[in-house]
């Protein structure tokens, strides 16, 4: 007991420690989004009523599907255990010259998440793309597809779901569920309220659209994000040891992919298309509406945020010739051991 105790009371001390006033608020606004959660639930149980009323035969989505995000949050975890034990001592071999000690095991650390998000994005990416969006009447031509979005509200609330899409949800909640929890318990950096904020949004919407009959909006969403997340868990396994070239291409794909699919995408298809020209918002509670709203404004931040960081990644690579991760590791019981020792040299 007295372990688990001084184990959790030093992990929320590191939290502390990186809690910027930037992080602080991003947990703020983690917070006020959490405090939504009773109320989508609400809403699911008046919209589900109402539907199956007005049309008997629909098939309504509910809470009670969530039952396989157990077994596939257990997958994942999984799959991160073996990916881990199949590449760790390649990048061990690869890192061991340029970082040691606690460095070399956060480094290490970061390649194999890196790898899994390639593994994991790569896959979502194509289930969502190609065997969902693509394949209903709405898939937008920026997103390779030969239908129009605006179609997706041709039968709303009504559209039937694709067949993939139910599966796809369920596995893409779950990784922000299983990742988000595995997140509070792993050395916190820079970005930790960033990234719990990223997760909550992503969760939520997910969640909201699947129950509230919004699922059309988030199908043209999730492939936009999924794609960006390929490259960027690619530069992480491959920045510190691959030729400056290749980090240069998977560098200029990062931005050009972030500008078509998050601004250019993102912004025409979801704010401008169904914020500003439809009127979807009368088939649902308005405090629903406020919140997708204040998530998609929130992560419309986040991904302008991110997007100066990685042009000040490139400028420092172009300056220094070196790739710098922006929200570098931080090994805070390596700093206070070496401070120690400081003290007793003194």
């Amino acid at each position: 007991m007295g372990i688990t105790e001084n184990t959790c009371r030093s992990q929320l001390r590191k939290i502390y420690d990186v809690t910027t006033p930037s992080q602080f608020i991003c947990m703020i606004i983690s917070t006020v989004l959490l405090l939504y959660f009773p109320t989508i639930i609400e809403s699911s149980k008046t919209y589900t009523r109402y539907r199956q009323l007005e049309r008997p035969d629909y098939e309504v989505e509910s809470v009670n599907d969530f039952w396989m995000m157990i077994p596939l949050c257990a997958a994942l975890r999984l799959s991160k255990i073996m990916i881990a034990y199949i590449s760790k001592s390649f990048f061990l071999r690869k890192l061991s010259p340029k970082y040691s000690d606690g460095d070399l095991t956060q480094k290490v650390d970061k390649c194999l998440k890196g790898v899994f998000k390639v593994v994991y994005f790569s896959v979502v990416f194509y289930i969502g793309l190609f065997e969902v969006l693509n394949k209903t009447n709405f898939g937008p031509r920026l997103t390779l597809g030969d239908g129009d979005h605006r179609l997706a509200l041709g039968n709303f609330p009504y559209t039937p779901m694709p067949t993939m899409l139910k599966f796809y949800y369920m596995l893409s909640m779950s990784y922000y569920v299983e990742d988000g929890i595995g997140h509070l318990f792993q050395t916190p950096k820079f970005d930790f309220w960033e990234m719990i904020l990223h997760h909550i949004i992503a969760f939520m919407l997910l969640l909201d659209s699947y129950i509230n009959g919004l699922w059309i909006f988030a199908v043209l969403i999730l492939p936009q994000m999924d794609f960006e997340d390929i490259w960027i868990g690619l530069i992480r396994c491959t920045m510190d040891y691959c030729h400056d070239a290749v980090t240069l291409v998977i560098y200029s794909t990062i931005c050009i992919s972030w500008i078509w699919m998050r601004f250019l995408v993102f912004g025409y298809v979801i704010f401008y298309s169904f914020s500003f020209t439809c009127r979807v918002s009368l088939d649902n509670d308005t405090r629903i509406i406020m919140f997708n709203n204040l998530c998609l404004v929130t992560l419309t931040g986040l991904n302008i945020y991110w997007f100066i960081l990685l042009l000040k990644m490139g400028l420092g690579f172009l300056k220094n010739n070196k790739c710098e991760d922006m929200q570098a590791v931080l090994n805070l019981e390596c700093d206070k051991t070496k401070q120690k020792e400081i003290k007793n040299l003194n």
